[in-house]
């Protein structure tokens, strides 16, 4: 046998020996052994339409109790003094239905009190420069849209009326259950000058300057309900 051919042959052997050899397996080819520690994964359910959800204070309708109930005021120059003190609420009516509510409410004008007892204040308070009382005796708050934006606030919406004028407001509304009572808290800012209050106003008279009467009135609610 010749050289060349022991060549060849010796080629095919090494050949064959390499064609033989296993694969190894490349790192995203290896499958782990399972430990037993592995977590299963839970299927996500399949979203559907939201279920309607229903108030946790009960539908139905609510009358105010005036002699547990608040609504607070406060009110400033420019610079200088402010007041803060109460007006009375003499009646008020709430009706809660699944994701909206209405109600009225009637403010007692004659009934405002000033935290210092500042009778000069509130003689004024009274004339016709702000709430002309002897005329206005009464002011008036309508509910005419509830929107239900979380378990227990609402954005309300209604007509405010003060001297013989009405104007719209809004504002955030909390309500909750406490000893079988429906408690609903607000804080809310109107600016006087909308209902023709304009006495003293730095907007409408510029020469007055820092000893103006700001626009803004600030309230704050604080209300208990029995239900009927």
């Amino acid at each position: 046998m010749n050289t060349k051919t022991l060549i060849a042959i010796a080629a095919i052997l090494s050949l064959f020996l390499i064609a033989c050899q296993p694969r190894e397996q490349t790192p995203s080819q290896e499958i782990p052994e399972k430990t037993g520690q592995e977590q299963s994964v839970t299927p996500q359910p399949i979203e559907t339409e939201n279920e309607p959800t229903t108030s946790f204070v009960a539908d139905g309708t609510y009358t105010l109790d005036p002699t547990q109930s608040t609504l607070s005021y406060s009110a400033a120059r420019i610079t200088g003094s402010s007041h803060t003190g109460t007006v009375a609420l003499s009646f008020g009516e709430f009706t809660l239905a699944g994701e909206t509510a209405h109600g009225t409410f009637t403010i007692d004008m004659t009934q405002i009190t000033e935290s210092k007892n500042n009778t000069r204040f509130l003689t004024h308070l009274a004339s016709e420069d702000f709430f002309a009382v002897a005329q206005h005796p009464t002011s008036t708050f309508t509910i005419t849209e509830a929107e239900k934006t979380n378990t227990a606030e609402y954005l309300i919406t209604g007509n405010l009326t003060i001297i013989g004028n009405t104007k719209e407001i809004t504002f955030p509304a909390q309500l909750s259950l406490e000893n079988n009572s429906l408690l609903a808290r607000a804080n809310f800012t109107i600016d006087r000058t909308r209902w023709n209050i304009t006495y003293d106003s730095g907007s409408i008279f510029s020469e007055i300057g820092d000893r103006a009467i700001k626009d803004n009135i600030g309230y704050a609610l604080d209300l208990v309900f029995t239900k009927n």
